[in-house]
């Protein structure tokens, strides 16, 4: 329900603004030659290409080896395993 103005008629709704630093983006990763698709947001495929780099790889390589470990949305994997990786280099400090 809109506020009222001091007419006591109700004032539009305003429009909600998104956060655009944030918003899920679709990166195109190979699979076990496959094509697949994954939706995250700019500072999880960041982190994630940090974590690639970091251990040698390529992103689409540390994907797949996700991938071969997970039973059900890729995508919430990939951020799943960002977050246990920033929590691990957490804990080591």
């Amino acid at each position: 329900m809109g506020r009222s103005s001091q007419d006591g008629r109700p004032e539009p709704l305003r429009r909600l603004q998104v956060n655009v630093a944030g918003a899920v983006q679709k990166h195109s990763v190979l699979i076990e030659g496959h094509r697949t698709s994954v939706s995250l947001e700019p500072e999880f495929w960041s982190a994630l290409k940090r974590i690639a780099a970091a251990r040698g790889k390529p992103v689409g390589q540390l994907v797949a080896e996700i991938d071969s470990t997970n039973s059900g949305n890729l995508s919430s994997a990939l951020r799943l395993f960002v977050l246990r990786d920033a929590e691990a280099r957490a804990l080591d400090r």
